[in-house]
């Protein structure tokens, strides 16, 4: 979700997204890059973006608003990554604009991979993840490995 298509950190933030995008489709993550424009602009600017991802508009910011009302304050973060599981609900809010969301997100997926994987573990068997982010690992008590 962008709250400010131009700012500087939108741009630089969807590049590295856009860089892990062979990486998050092997892992099968589906991404949509969600721009709060009218239709009539969001064709150009998704050309100019130049992105691997959908482009959906949010024109009156609705989808923003409800899922991260962060984004819509004055002060708030130009891109916030909301990670849905496959049941649809949310398993992380990304906003802070100085981490990698594309890692962060190939983080959670790995390691949401890697419950359902332990799932079938014995019992008190040691849960290891593949967690390429020390914040990730940091809020997850997961092992960086």
């Amino acid at each position: 979700l962008l709250a400010d298509v131009d700012a500087p950190a939108t741009a630089a933030g969807l590049q590295r997204l856009a860089a892990w995008a062979e990486r998050l489709e092997r892992l099968d993550v589906r991404v949509f890059v969600v721009l709060p424009l009218p239709p009539a602009l969001v064709k150009g600017k998704a050309k100019a973006l130049n992105l691997p991802f959908p482009v959906l508009c949010d024109p009156e910011c609705a989808v923003a608003s409800r899922l991260a009302p962060s984004a819509m304050q004055p002060d708030g973060p130009a891109l916030v990554s909301l990670l849905l599981r496959p049941n649809g609900h949310v398993q992380a809010v990304l906003a802070d604009e100085t981490e990698d969301h594309g890692d962060v997100a190939c983080a959670h997926v790995e390691t949401l991979s890697d419950e359902r994987a332990h799932r079938t573990a014995p019992r008190g068997a040691p849960l290891t993840t593949r967690c390429a982010s020390p914040t990730m690992a940091a809020t997850t008590g997961s092992t960086i490995g």
